[in-house]
């Protein structure tokens, strides 16, 4: 796919110097290389392709990807900031080696800041690095297990504040947890039935809503796998609320 028709951003203070591609933002200039490279590289069993830190990301822009020649003696190193899933089929399909490698985001920031204003101000002032790390409040994350534990507050505080729609008459919270229940939309004449779109019925989106109800269908050896697989890597993130293993408190991880 050409780059032209793709969603294109700015970075920092710079338009469109930014294509997404696949959900990954890539340097413009270097989309359609990407594309090509992807399409028709062949790599060898005894390749090695090192993924350096940062891969590309809405942060972080990606150069362009390696363009070794086929005539290129073994064993090759290639060297990309593609992301994995972008790389050609052929690399992720042999016996090739990757070597992913990862860096401090603050590192990775003033390594940024510095290519960037060597880049695109080269005869400005630099962009401040308090404009670098201006990110605008776009986003609100919400755990599912807090807006269950304190609905209330994360609708008046929470999601209300954000919006920039503070809740002042009493009695709007309420209203608002009684019309959002799943108790309720459960039993909308819509969501019942044969009522929904194509072969899902609208019913199925629809079961009990409840926290820790995994406790009732996986066994402490699969529970303990999940803890050990993704748990304790999402613990430190502060993204994750879990039931430790043969433990029916949960820890919130902040």
């Amino acid at each position: 796919m050409s780059g032209d028709i793709l969603p294109k951003s700015s970075f920092w203070d710079e338009p469109d110097v930014l294509t997404q591609l696949e959900g990954f933002w890539l340097v413009s200039a270097v989309v359609d290389l990407a594309t090509t490279f992807r399409s028709n590289f062949d790599a060898r069993d005894d390749d090695t392709t090192p993924i350096p830190s940062p891969p590309p990301s809405s942060s972080r822009p990606c150069p362009p990807p390696p363009t070794p020649s086929s005539t290129s003696t073994t064993p090759r190193l290639l060297h990309t900031h593609l992301p994995y899933s972008i790389l050609p089929g052929s690399i992720k399909n042999s016996a090739c080696k990757i070597v992913y490698i990862v860096r401090s985001p603050k590192d990775t920031l003033i390594s940024m800041w510095h290519f960037f204003n060597a880049t695109f101000r080269r005869n400005q002032e630099p962009l401040s690095l308090e404009k670098a790390v201006d990110w605008p409040k776009k986003i609100l994350f919400l755990k599912y297990e807090e807006i269950k534990s304190d609905p209330k507050r994360e609708i008046s505080v929470s999601i209300a504040e954000f919006l920039g729609m503070p809740l002042a008459e009493e009695g709007e919270v309420d209203q608002l947890l009684w019309r959002c229940s799943l108790e309720r939309l459960k039993n909308l004449e819509v969501n019942s039935g044969d009522h929904g779109w194509g072969l899902v019925p609208n019913a199925a989106y629809f079961r009990k809503g409840q926290v820790g109800d995994w406790k009732n269908y996986l066994t402490s050896q699969t529970e303990d796998r999940i803890h050990q697989t993704v748990g304790l890597k999402l613990e430190a993130l502060g993204l994750f609320f879990y039931f430790k293993p043969s433990n029916v408190c949960y820890s919130r991880c902040l």
